[in-house]
This record gives structure tokens, C-alpha cells and sequence, in this order.
């Protein structure tokens, strides 16, 4: 409700008008009422409600699984645009676990546009193991702010043991000598 006391035979008031983020989109009746000397005149005016500029981030892939040792690559994108959302996003990358390093190649990323481009390698000796890293996105002008856990996992290196069940082996000429080789691995092969 706004009041104005006029000082002249016209006056004005500015009056606004807020859409609470829950706020549906679609058609709104609003009626202004002004009363002053004995009288009272209703403006009916329409109001639209439209959906709030943004966009979804995700990372493609939704999840990785890295051999300690290696590295790869994922790409961080803004989709679902809304309200014509297309400023461009600064990106930011959280601490990732222990001989993890991620790297933001691009770090800005525009609302329906190519993606970001995230390297991330580990250390041969990086702890097998499921981590999140997380990735924000923002932009201090729309107010934009929105923040993704990636999960990931470690595998250990892809290893092979040989173990013979006797060292060293004697065999004589002209004759055989058998020994049990044990093979044990870890990782994937």
C-alpha cells in the first residue's frame, strides 16, 4: 500500500512491484486504488510473471573414475536456460583430495554455450577411494550463484606380481625341476 499527499493538483508515486523467487510464472490481476477527497478510483493493470534468468550446471561426465596415476578431462556446462540467461560465468574448483590436482582450463562458462573444460590428474600414490569435487559458478551482477558436487573415484594402478615359490632354482643337465609362480594383481585390467 502506498499513500501520496498531493501538494499540488497532481502528484506521483513510484510503486514496486516484487515476485518472490517461489512465485509461479504466468498472468497476475493487480488492482490500484487511489482515494483523496472524498473519492476512490480503481486502475486494474496485468501483471507477468516470467521465469528468473539461469541455467542448470552439470559436468559431462556426471561422474569419474581415475587409475592414481592418470589423468582425464570433464567439461563443466550450463544448460536448461532460462529467461535468456547468457552472461558469462565465472568458475571456481574446491580443494580436490590429496594427490588429486584440478586444473580449469577455461574458467568461465557461458549459459548454453560450449563448456569448460576441467583437467584434473593424480599422483601414482593418490589413496584409492570415492571423493566428491565440487565446482561454483557465479556472476556478482544477475546474482547468479550455484555450486556441484562431481563424484569420483580412485583405483589403484594397475599392477602384476610375479612370486616363483622357490629362488633360485637348481636344475641338473638332462633333468626338470618344477616350481609353483604365483601371479597377483591389483587394479583393473
Amino acid at each position: 500500500q502506498a499513500t501520496v499527499t498531493p501538494t499540488a493538483t497532481s502528484a506521483s508515486s513510484s510503486l514496486i512491484l516484487t515476485a518472490a523467487k517461489t512465485t509461479v510464472t504466468g498472468v497476475y490481476p493487480v488492482n490500484l486504488v487511489a482515494t483523496g477527497g472524498g473519492s476512490t478510483q480503481n486502475w486494474p493493470i496485468q501483471l507477468t510473471v516470467t521465469a528468473a534468468s539461469s541455467c542448470t550446471l552439470a559436468s559431462n561426465p556426471a561422474s569419474l573414475t581415475i587409475v592414481a596415476g592418470q589423468s582425464t578431462n570433464l567439461q563443466i556446462l550450463c544448460g536448461n536456460v532460462q529467461g535468456g540467461f547468457s552472461t558469462a560465468l565465472h568458475l571456481l574448483v574446491g580443494s580436490p583430495p590429496a594427490g588429486v590436482v584440478a586444473q580449469i582450463i577455461t574458467n568461465y562458462v557461458v549459459p548454453g554455450g560450449q563448456g569448460s573444460t576441467i583437467a584434473i590428474s593424480s599422483y601414482a600414490t593418490a589413496p584409492p577411494g570415492t571423493f566428491s569435487l565440487s565446482v561454483n559458478a557465479s556472476e556478482a551482477s544477475t546474482g547468479f550463484n550455484q555450486t556441484i558436487a562431481i563424484p569420483f573415484a580412485i583405483t589403484a594402478p594397475n599392477t602384476l606380481l610375479v612370486e616363483p615359490s622357490q629362488n633360485p632354482i637348481t636344475v641338473q643337465q638332462g633333468s626338470s625341476s618344477k616350481i609353483t609362480v604365483a601371479f597377483v594383481h591389483s587394479g583393473s585390467f
